[in-house]
């Protein structure tokens, strides 16, 4: 499945840094959470979390309370915002109040501005001597306190101006800070204040803080009220996947379900219990077929995956620094040429997985296994675009495609929508197109159409030029993405866009884009760059997009970089020179839309006469298990860095040692 890792990438992957754009991109396929949630009701819940209610205060327990818990309050308010709160706030009403265990209680409170000053508070002063003041800006809290003895003592506090139009009317707010991890209980912060944006003037979450080492991100979708892991394996974006496989069995159609004590149907999930896939790989290993037989139904497998990104705003698991991403991945296998073929499948132990006629509420999920409406759409403008591009751009060398047979998949498509079923070894269409500009300079274009481009998805364009140094060729790739961004209107824009590109001006270099971001290996950067020589290991989750490799070929040759590029799953990437064009290939390179990419390690040379290039130049390595195929032999590929000099940096890509696959 496309959404699998083998043990060896996750080993490779617990260095990354995973973080996710707080804006949602245009080329992502989506469907709204509430609707999924909805949808998987009656087939096993999306997520397993506590629902239980608090018990409620009466209003004179609670307000004795609060009042006791006041100075601390008042405290933490003074710590952020002494310049703007100067004067102490008094208890005004305790909206709700409950008891979420024997030690834990969970307050929502509106505080009054009062004319003393907290100072004399703190000294003895009674603040029943205080009285209330105006005050522009109100604040309301949410309270969570540990109770132990006569003692009560906040743990953690969410303060803010007008909170109390987003405090829950008729919900339980124990239900709302309860959390399903080790804390049990985390700050309550309304979804409309939440972000970081949102003045906060006491945030105080619980949970344990990572170390201040660990490098992550803060939860794009803002405080959860808890911080650390929670319940999740890594900080950062963690993928949840759900898992929806459907089969033809004569007519009957049948989807793959946990196999329960119930009998109903339950859809896979992963990675909260409910890890399937070496069970997939096993179940085909124990159909006594060759290993390339095997591979060719693993790559139809992959081929035929159609994943939906689910858009939510947060999940009980998600912390300030840990957050579930959610994907479903959906495959349907109507002929049985891969997943289908599969009648038993081994038990892992824990669990079962198995083929279970599908009721109306699986088939409900059928739709995640289809390409996304207005595909056959899509393909048809396309193949319109590509015969004006073709009739504009007659010279041989001027529009040359990557793959003409899918051409002719897209017009079968077009005719016949089942055709895309029967064949579905279908990729995007990827070509080149070679233009002069006013300046008389060869710009080359490589263009890929996604499969949802024009009504979905915008053009991904990409300008090569020998004679343009890398940063001036830089900027202008940064023109061009804004001027696709701002004409991008789902309708087919190529030639509009080349047009475009020969009537402007190559950026002189003054405009230049600065990269204003950084990376922990370039720290040691000195001047005498040009003498340091180095050798770059890049580690990628994959490489296939044809517009990125081409660009690498470019880009190194533009750099005079020597080394390889190993497209595929997990994707590998060496290059070596001169240490400023190493790091100025990894700026541009780390630049491109990845899932995961990162420098893995750095070789470094100061005596320019102890630095041999094991490369003579930079090429695309093809060691495909089969013609056509996405998986890659790592045996020929560890061979082939022995034979160079570099058998011994495996290890550091894959984490484990290599092994010559003809031995």
């Amino acid at each position: 499945l496309c959404t699998c890792s083998t043990d060896n990438e996750n080993a490779a992957m617990k260095e990354m840094t995973f973080s996710v754009p707080i804006s949602v991109l245009q080329d992502e396929r989506q469907f709204d959470g509430k609707k999924l949630k909805k949808l998987l009701k009656p087939l096993g819940k999306l997520y397993n979390t506590s629902s239980d209610e608090g018990i409620p205060i009466n209003s004179t327990e609670a307000t004795l309370s609060v009042e006791k818990m006041m100075v601390e309050l008042n405290r933490l308010i003074q710590k952020e915002y002494s310049f703007l709160y100067k004067q102490y706030q008094k208890l005004k009403t305790v909206v709700q109040a409950e008891k979420c265990d024997s030690t834990t209680n969970v307050y929502t409170v509106t505080l009054q501005n009062t004319d003393c000053e907290f100072k004399s508070i703190i000294e003895g002063s009674p603040a029943t001597n205080c009285s209330d003041v105006e005050h522009h800006h109100p604040l309301s809290c949410s309270i969570l306190s540990k109770v132990a003895s006569a003692d009560e003592k906040i743990i953690g506090a969410y303060c803010s101006v007008d909170l109390e139009k987003s405090f829950p009317k008729k919900k339980s707010i124990c239900k709302l800070s309860r959390y399903p991890g080790e804390e049990k209980f985390k700050t309550f912060v309304p979804e409309e204040v939440s972000s970081w944006f949102h003045d906060a003037i006491v945030y105080v979450p619980t949970g344990n803080r990572p170390l201040s080492n660990s490098t992550h991100s803060n939860n794009y979708r803002g405080r959860q009220g808890i911080v650390g892991l929670g319940m999740l394996p890594h900080l950062g974006a963690v993928q949840m996947n759900v898992v929806t496989i459907f089969r033809k069995n004569g007519k009957t159609t049948e989807v793959l379900s946990l196999i329960n004590a119930n009998g109903s149907i339950e859809i896979p999930k992963k990675p909260f219990g409910d890890e399937i896939d070496h069970i997939l790989r096993e179940a085909f290993g124990t159909m006594k077929l060759s290993s390339s037989d095997i591979e060719d139904k693993l790559q139809k497998l992959y081929n035929a995956t159609i994943s939906t990104k689910v858009k939510h705003r947060a999940t009980p698991y998600d912390t300030d620094d840990a957050y579930v991403i959610t994907e479903v991945a959906g495959v349907l296998d109507e002929s049985k040429e891969h997943i289908g073929s599969i009648n038993e499948f081994p038990s892992d132990g824990k669990f079962q997985i198995g083929w279970k006629e599908a009721d109306k509420s699986a088939l409900r999920l059928k739709r995640f296994a289809k390409p996304p409406k207005g595909c056959k759409d899509c393909f048809k403008m396309q193949l319109e675009e590509i015969t004006v591009l073709r009739s504009m751009f007659r010279e041989p060398e001027e529009l040359t495609f990557d793959n003409v047979e899918n051409l002719s998949k897209l017009e079968a498509f077009v005719v016949n929508e089942t055709a895309l079923f029967e064949d579905t070894s279908l990729e995007s269409i990827s070509f080149s197109l070679k233009l002069k500009n006013e300046t008389n300079c060869t710009l080359v274009l490589s263009v890929e159409l996604p499969f949802t481009y024009p009504l979905c998805q915008p053009p991904l364009v990409v300008i090569g030029c020998s004679s343009l140094d890398c940063h001036k060729l830089d900027a202008l790739n940064v023109q061009l993405r804004q001027y696709i961004s701002s004409k991008f209107a789902q309708a087919p824009f190529l030639y509009d866009t080349a047009q475009w590109i020969c009537e402007t001006k190559v950026p002189t270099d003054d405009e230049a884009p600065v990269d204003e971001g950084s990376d922990v290996l370039e720290t040691s950067e000195q001047p005498n760059e040009s003498k340091v020589f180095c050798r770059y290991w890049i580690y990628s989750h994959h490489i296939y997009n044809k517009v990125k490799r081409r660009g690498m070929l470019e880009l190194a040759k533009q750099l005079d970089l020597t080394g390889f590029c190993l497209p595929g799953k997990p994707g590998v990437v060496c290059v070596e020179g001169d240490r400023g064009d190493c790091i100025q290939f990894w700026k541009q390179v780390r630049k491109w839309t990845w899932k995961k990419i990162s420098l893995k390690h750095v070789e470094e040379e100061e005596d320019s006469s102890l630095f041999v290039r094991k490369f003579g130049t930079f090429e695309e390595l093809n060691f495909a298990t089969q013609p056509g195929s996405r998986h890659m032999d790592f045996g020929l590929l560890y061979k082939f860095m022995v034979d160079h000099g570099c058998g011994d940096m495996f290890i550091f890509c894959f984490g484990m040692q290599g092994r010559d696959s003809n031995l």
